[in-house]
């Protein structure tokens, strides 16, 4: 018996098939912790993603599953950080610990052949990590390089940066530059929160990211193509969804925030906008290792 399962609906989208679905880690707490029991192997992808409370749960589970975990501590820790009793924890308190190492059961295994990226990339973003050529060295030096290197003018299909602000003004900018003939223009709910909805030009041929909390249409965080928009009926591949539900549950991808890009491949051109205060080390990392080709990245 194999359960595999990841933190978000990108990185479960990874591992399903039909023999083994996935599920989120969350989901599996709630299912096979707190509400019943689980005996078997447990593949969890995406381990950085994890808050501390998560492991505490599956941690319970040492006496009677055995666990592989996937990915790398040199990702992007929680969004919210690792709390315990109301205590903010260090962002390797899960790597350093007894409880990951009895977990994996002492063993370590180090990938070293990137399947994703050019080698050209692959060395670059290598660099970055703990152990890499570029890890001591003054980091507004390696964003000058960066910028040197990566400094193609390819027009980006996906852009990447911290702030929802200027996610909402990049998406703005390339949904009216690609809208066609057959675009419907779309009003959404208003809203206050920092990854609110925006309004938009729907279209044929685009592609949208699922935002929703809990739906059986869609999962969140996956991307899905406009296939054709009948009156208030909008059809993708495989399913059909109200234009109101589109409007308040669907997001333009044309740029991304770092955080919700790991887990993702993104073939084609790729910007990077690192000229915000937070953009570090990490960021750098996270946000080259997600594009394909040396060629097609663009560090601003």
């Amino acid at each position: 018996r194999v359960q595999c399962m990841g933190k978000t609906h990108v990185a479960c989208s990874l591992l399903d098939s039909p023999e083994t679905p996935s599920m989120t880690v969350n989901r599996f707490v709630y299912k096979h912790i707190l509400s019943g029991s689980y005996k078997g192997w447990i593949v969890l992808d995406e381990m950085s993603l994890c808050e501390l409370s998560l492991w505490a749960f599956l941690y319970r589970l040492i006496d009677t599953c055995k666990f592989i975990c996937v990915g790398s501590w040199d990702q992007l820790p929680p969004v919210g950080g690792h709390q315990w009793l109301d205590t903010q924890i260090g962002d390797d308190c899960v790597e350093k610990s007894r409880m990951f190492h009895s977990l994996c059961g002492g063993n370590r295994v180090t990938l070293k052949t990137c399947k994703r990226s050019d080698s050209t990339l692959y060395d670059w973003y290598v660099s970055l990590c703990p152990g890499g050529s570029r890890y001591e060295t003054d980091f507004d030096q390696v964003l000058a390089e960066a910028r040197e290197f990566f400094s193609g003018s390819h027009t980006p299909r996906w852009t990447l940066c911290i702030d929802h602000s200027l996610r909402r003004k990049i998406n703005r900018e390339a949904n009216l530059r690609e809208k066609n003939q057959d675009a419907v223009f779309v009003r959404v709910p208003k809203s206050h929160c920092a990854n609110a909805p925006q309004d938009f030009w729907l279209y044929p041929g685009q592609t949208l990211m699922a935002h929703v909390q809990v739906s059986k249409a869609v999962k969140n965080g996956m991307f899905y193509q406009v296939r054709r928009i009948l009156d208030d009926i909008v059809e993708f591949e495989g399913i059909k969804l109200p234009l109101k539900f589109v409007a308040k549950n669907m997001r333009m991808v044309h740029a991304l925030t770092i955080q919700s890009s790991q887990g993702r491949t993104l073939p084609g051109p790729v910007e990077i906008i690192s000229k915000h205060p937070r953009f570090t080390r990490k960021h750098l990392m996270i946000c080259l290792s997600r594009a394909t080709l040396a060629s097609l990245v663009q560090v601003r």
